[in-house]
């Protein structure tokens, strides 16, 4: 349709009902771009507090697993974190996930039980990362999986992780060890679409 005058400038089968595909990206992109500022980066954090790293998950949504995956990976994230630790003198720490920004393993209500049985779709959190090594099935808690790589990653940097990744609010008092950041919302924006 012609924006200035409203003339239809194409249309095929536009009186039957159709399920909507890609076209519902440009609603999304529409209401992110309008709300977020276009330069803003997504940031995922390490933080530490009392001797436990808290992975904590803004919700990028091309955080990678491993250097190669993404432009964003946890890899390098549990490096820089790794270097930080050992510089304050910690060989050893607990893990913790918090991706407590959105509301806990989301699955949108309209979605058929097969979709979660490919690892394209899986319960939204903060801490979802894009992994083309991902397993066929989506895992139950991503957010989980996702600390339990980045303690392996740090394990391989030579820091002891003495705990399973656990889901805790990071403290207020925490300090933060390392940090990765998206590409700017203007250009996950044009990824997406």
């Amino acid at each position: 349709m012609d924006a200035s005058d409203g003339e239809v400038l194409y249309e095929e089968n536009y009186h039957k009902l159709q399920t909507p595909a890609s076209v519902t990206k440009l609603f999304t992109a529409v209401t992110v771009a309008s709300v977020l500022d276009p330069d803003s980066q997504i940031i995922t954090r390490g933080m530490l507090a009392e001797g436990t790293v808290y992975l904590f998950g803004a919700g990028d949504p091309q955080f990678g697993a491993a250097t190669g995956d993404g432009p964003v990976n946890l890899e390098q994230l549990a490096e820089q974190a790794a270097i930080t630790l050992k510089d304050f003198g910690l060989k050893s720490v607990k893990i913790a996930i918090d991706d407590s920004i959105f509301e806990p393993l989301q699955v949108p209500e309209d979605w058929l039980p097969g979709y979660l049985a490919s690892s394209e779709a899986h319960p939204v959190t903060a801490l979802n990362l894009d992994d083309p090594k991902a397993p066929r099935q989506a895992p139950k808690d991503p957010s989980l999986v996702t600390g339990e790589k980045f303690a392996n990653f740090l394990r391989a940097s030579g820091i002891r992780v003495t705990s399973r990744a656990e889901r805790k609010s990071t403290p207020n008092f925490a300090t933060e060890i390392a940090q990765m950041k998206s590409k700017s919302v203007a250009q996950l924006i044009e990824d997406t679409l």
